[in-house]
């Protein structure tokens, strides 16, 4: 299910053994010991030559592996890994930029050369970090309780809040490499032991020239991809979950899911200051699901907020607010479903990050923009649905649709005073909606709910000072990965306290 791991190189006394013993398997490798969460999915390949792991999930791995059974007879047989590593063999590095899911490809040699090869879509961010040992891991929290408050050397909260557009290896903590999304990196040592990190890209930059398409090619398109998507979740899956705020992106996943599932349960979150569960109500008796709507609460805000920072390692202001909602359906989806499925990624693709009416000389600059932003915030991490013993999936948010829409002519996102226009288009032709929810105005799911403004009035700033919000994330996402901070520990008055202290 899950994907957390971390390794550490043999050559320092680190007490590993006696400290994460209770809540990891180890295995011992040629240099040094990996170790997986006990719900982390590996799959594991060992020959003369060196010893690979797929950990994580790779969503399409059945058509990868039908690609390969067009020329290997027998790739019915082969384990998850091995599939990866045979039709690399055949066909290249660039092959496996085809692959999706929460997953990284770990080899290391016999001589202790080590290669790292990530997903491309920032569901596994994974970090090399130097203390007095070598780790490599998508949990640094593992490390912090190993090492304690020495392992990491934090950067100064004015580089971290001044600004939002960041590279995509950035990282808050300067003994901390983040591994490049979509990257082969391999690691090496000289004669002294010291390391050197070499980075290719699986594949070469997207040209940004837009393209011409045609309408009915690209209606088409959107429909293969999105229900591709869902449907095969169908096979692992008679009952769904989604988070469903009555918005074009939830109530589209929710009509195509209601297609392909026996029983779809929706959530809708809401505060005391507003709700959307006039509009989630619509779309719940319209297809039938089993609907409940929950107001939450400041404390289950700040809580939400608080369990992104934890478990996805997020130090963001504007990704905790907003992840601050889905944690707390997570919460709600609980122990009755085994997966959700969300329309989350839908708004950077198709335009309803922006303004309706106003003129832009470059969208897509701002779109693309913004797409790159996720791969180091953390917040499409799986870490935290998998904590709650789920699976999340985004439909969305696949290569095709991501490499579609970054050069997809504006005219389709944004024109007559209205965003998103394709897919509202695609959503009508397929007539699984209301037409009152098919163009319903824009509205993000953290303003829907007014968790923005519960955020801002918690922590005493201002709705739209995200340099604040960024700066509580941070302080918070410090004393977790310093081991200060138990998530059990984190209620309101030993919040203040550590805002106080920061």
């Amino acid at each position: 299910m899950g994907s957390e791991f971390c390794f550490v190189k043999h050559g320092i006394d680190v007490d590993v053994d006696n400290k994460l013993t209770n809540d990891f398997e180890l295995d011992e490798l040629f240099t040094g010991t990996i170790l997986f969460s006990n719900t982390t999915n590996i799959s594991k390949f060992k020959n003369e030559k060196y010893i690979a792991f797929l950990i994580g999930n790779i969503y399409n791995i059945s058509t990868i592996r039908y690609i390969l059974g067009k020329i290997e007879g027998r790739s019915n047989v082969l384990s998850d890994v091995e599939v990866i590593l045979s039709i690399r063999e055949k066909f290249g590095n660039s092959i496996i930029s085809i692959a999706e899911g929460d997953y990284c490809l770990f080899i290391e040699d016999k001589k202790g050369n080590i290669e790292i090869i990530t997903e491309s879509r920032g569901l596994n961010l994974v970090n090399l970090v130097q203390t007095d040992s070598i780790w490599i891991t998508n949990s640094l929290k593992i490390i912090g309780k190993v090492e304690g408050e020495k392992a990491f050397d934090f950067k100064s909260e004015r580089e971290v809040i001044q600004k939002s557009l960041r590279p995509d290896d950035f990282s808050p903590i300067r003994n901390v490499s983040r591994l490049k999304p979509g990257t082969i990196n391999r690691l090496t040592f000289d004669s002294q032991k010291y390391p050197h990190l070499e980075i290719k890209y699986l594949t070469s930059p997207v040209d940004e020239n837009s393209f011409d398409i045609k309408k009915c090619v690209l209606l088409d398109i959107i429909d293969s991809e999105l229900r591709n998507s869902i449907s095969r979740l169908s096979k692992n899956n008679e009952t769904i979950g989604i988070p469903l705020s009555g918005g074009l992106d939830s109530s589209l996943v929710t009509a195509l899911a209601s297609q392909y599932f026996s029983k779809v349960k929706t959530w809708s979150i809401g505060t005391e200051l507003s709700n959307e569960f006039e509009f989630s109500k619509i779309v719940s008796d319209h297809l039938g699901t089993d609907h409940e709507i929950k107001i939450l609460s400041e404390d289950e805000i700040i809580s939400g907020i608080v369990k992104s920072i934890y478990h996805n390692e997020i130090f963001d202001g504007l990704s905790s607010e907003i992840q601050s909602g889905l944690f707390n359906i997570y919460e709600l989806a609980e122990g009755k479903v085994n997966s959700l499925i969300t329309g989350y990624g839908s708004d950077l693709l198709f335009g309803g990050i922006l303004e309706p009416g106003k003129s832009y000389s470059e969208p897509n600059k701002i779109l693309s923009e913004q797409v790159y932003r996720t791969k180091w915030t953390g917040e499409f991490s799986t870490h935290g649905a998998v904590s709650y013993g789920l699976n999340v999936y985004h439909p969305f948010w696949t290569n095709n649709l991501i490499s579609l829409c970054n050069n997809l002519d504006p005219y389709f996102k944004i024109r007559d005073n209205e965003v998103k226009n394709i897919l509202r288009e695609y959503a009508d032709s397929i007539n699984l909606l209301p037409k009152e929810i098919v163009w319903r105005k824009k509205i993000g799911i953290h303003e829907g709910s007014s968790v923005n403004k519960s955020f801002a009035k918690i922590i005493g700033t201002e709705v739209n000072n995200y340099q604040a919000k960024t700066r509580f994330s941070y302080s918070i996402y410090k004393e977790f990965l310093k081991g200060n901070l138990l998530i059990e520990e984190a209620n309101s008055t030993k919040l203040r306290e550590i805002i106080k202290r920061n």
